[in-house]
Formats: C-alpha cells, sequence, structure tokens
C-alpha cells in the first residue's frame, strides 16, 4: 500500500494536467479581457487628447480677439472677460468689416455660446473652459 506504483504517477500527471490546463485558459480570457480594456482606455484618452487641442485656452481668447480686430481694422471693440464668458460688442461697423470679422471668429476653434448681429454692430459670447 505504501509503495507508488506507475498508476500513481499517471494519476498525478493527469492532475497536474487538467489543472494546469485550467489555469491556462483562465489566464488566458484574463489577458483578452485586460487587453480588451487596454484598447478602450487607450482610445478614450485619444478622444479626451483630441478634444483637448482642439479648442483654444481661455488665456488666448481675449489676445485672438484683438488679433482679429487688428486685422480687420476694428477700433471700437469692446471686451468683457467674466467668470467663464469673454463678451464682445462692436458697435458702428461696415458690413465688410463685420463679414471679415465673423469670418475669422467663426473659423478658430472657440465656443460660441451668443451671437447677435443686428444692424451694424455685433454681440458675442465665447465660452472659456
Amino acid at each position: 500500500m505504501n509503495k507508488i506504483t506507475s498508476i500513481h504517477i499517471l494519476l498525478f500527471c493527469l492532475v497536474v494536467l487538467v489543472c494546469s490546463f485550467m489555469f491556462f485558459t483562465i489566464s488566458k480570457t484574463t489577458l483578452i479581457q485586460t487587453e480588451k480594456s487596454y484598447y478602450e482606455t487607450k482610445k478614450l484618452s485619444m478622444e479626451f487628447r483630441n478634444a483637448k487641442e482642439s479648442f483654444i485656452k481661455s488665456n488666448d481668447i481675449v489676445p485672438l480677439i484683438e488679433k482679429f480686430a487688428r486685422q480687420t481694422s476694428i477700433n471700437n471693440i469692446q471686451i468683457d472677460k467674466l467668470n467663464k464668458k469673454v463678451s464682445i460688442k462692436i458697435e458702428k461697423i461696415t458690413e465688410k468689416k463685420i463679414e471679415k470679422f465673423l469670418n475669422k471668429v467663426l473659423n478658430a476653434k472657440l465656443i460660441i455660446t451668443k451671437l447677435v448681429l443686428v444692424g451694424s454692430s455685433i454681440e458675442i459670447e465665447v465660452e472659456t473652459k
């Protein structure tokens, strides 16, 4: 009874083989799930990075608007920086200057929350981050 026979050795090898196969299968499924999670996180981080790069920083909005005003030779511009918004008011300008200024503002990567165009005056609100 105390002797180790070849049947005992074969059964032991079979048990070790079955256990190792089970651990391998579990590890493989865990690896696949982790890989999927990694790619989802990578995709999400790329989306956040692209969103971050696609909008202008809040400190750069006022100089950008002033640059647009200089380029279109607008002198009577009022820029007020509020809590999380920049308010821009321009009164008594020609239609050509309005068109050029709006072209530049709308083509810039700004979050425009309000745009009012009445006659020869413009009122724009730009949201900052």
